[in-house]
């Protein structure tokens, strides 16, 4: 055989094998994605069970025929979010029989009937617990704070649920600076934050950005032609995302990649925990000279989560563990927060992260998502210091 057939022989097994490798890969990449997009599009509404939603299995929704219909609306809206200036994403315009977003991204709201005069307008800001993922529209925590309201005052109440998932504060300020601007000015603002902020802070490499910052850093000047080699970088990281993540696994199981020690870990932790509570104090008092300039109130609420709860229900102990490296790192937040000395002198800063710790029914889906039943037991926690902060308008 002469050299030069040896050396396209050679190319040739090199090539196949290649092409091979590269078919396989390719086909443990798509042809699962494939059969997932095709399962979701046989799903009709209603066909969301316990078995593919965990969180439909809480005490609360046992012997309600709406609950699988509500979760496919829930996830359905959240799979068509749109881009938004400064704050990133809201969900496109929605409509079905729980789940209603008009074009602006905003969630309906219940609102009383039959009321005249001009409206006392509130504006709610949160994420996706304040949003209602776990509700329907007229029992999420903005309908329930218009419900009570409107039985202690006969003025017709204008509630907004500019709630979002994954919406930290900053994002929430924006929001309504953004509303502000347009001159649409709120008598109140209330703002139900605590463990997106924390979680951003925990996976960001900076506390006070909002979730999965690092993806907007990947994604910017994709497009642009200039910008080739990240495009291709890029690319091929989304085609292979199984393989790799796999790789990622693998990788951190054995050791192959270098862990940081426990020491270092907890000095970035408490490091980030100091500056998180720095940045929502200084935010907290800006909103507060906002509307004393544009004559609105300001309320930050701090939200309960499941970790501090008492007594769990089955649900709320089948699914997640109070003793996590996140719930730790949660409640160093909270505390940080709390004693912070600029809000620890601020009545607008309310700790209602305890509020239903003793409450021995299930009230949690998740982490930190409520049943309708936990939404209603918040809007009773928030309304004696809703109601202080409009004294004089109702």
């Amino acid at each position: 055989m002469s050299f030069l057939k040896k050396i396209t022989t050679g190319l040739n097994v090199f090539f196949s094998t290649a092409g091979f490798i590269f078919i396989f890969f390719l086909c443990f990449e798509l042809i699962p994605d494939i059969w997932i997009d095709y399962r979701k599009s046989l799903k009709k509404p209603g066909e969301v069970a316990a078995r593919d939603e965990y969180r439909a299995g809480a005490e609360d929704y046992q012997g309600k025929d709406w609950v699988p219909y509500y979760y496919f609306d829930a996830w359905s809206s959240r799979d068509k979010m749109d881009w938004h200036p400064y704050v990133y994403w809201r969900r496109a315009k929605y409509e079905s029989p729980y789940v209603n977003v008009n074009e602006k991204g905003i969630r309906t709201t219940w609102a009383p009937e039959n009321r005249s005069g001009k409206p006392l307008k509130i504006f709610v800001f949160g994420g996706s617990t304040l949003w209602g993922f776990g509700a329907r529209d007229e029992f999420t925590i903005p309908s329930y704070v218009a419900r009570l309201l409107a039985e202690k005052t006969e003025r017709d109440i204008q509630v907004t649920n500019f709630g979002e998932a994954g919406y930290v504060l900053t994002q929430e300020v924006l929001t309504l600076l953004r509303e502000l601007q347009r001159g649409n000015v709120p008598d109140l603002v209330i703002f139900y934050d605590g463990f997106n902020d924390a979680h951003a802070s925990m996976s960001n490499e900076v506390s006070g950005w909002p979730l999965n910052e690092i993806n907007r850093q990947r994604e910017f000047n994709i497009l642009n032609k200039r910008y080739r080699s990240k495009f291709r970088h890029e690319a091929s990281k989304i085609l292979f995302h199984r393989s790799l993540g796999y790789a990622n696994r693998f990788s951190n199981k054995f050791g192959l990649v270098p862990a940081q020690s426990a020491e270092q870990d907890e000095q970035v932790l408490a490091d980030k925990t100091k500056a998180l509570a720095g940045i929502y104090a200084e935010t907290a008092k800006m909103v507060s000279e906002m509307g004393e300039d544009r004559g609105f109130e300001a309320l930050f609420f701090l939200q309960p989560t499941f970790y501090t709860k008492k007594t769990l229900s089955k649900h709320e102990s089948t699914y997640f563990s109070q003793d996590t490296k996140d719930g730790r790192y949660l409640h160093s937040v909270y505390a940080a927060l709390r004693n912070h000395p600029q809000l620890k002198m601020s009545p607008q800063f309310v700790d209602i992260s305890r509020s239903l710790d003793d409450v021995k029914i299930g009230l949690y889906t998740d982490m930190v998502h409520m049943t309708e039943r936990g939404n209603a037991e918040i809007g009773r926690v928030m309304l004696p210091n809703v109601l202080a902060s409009l004294k004089g308008k109702l």
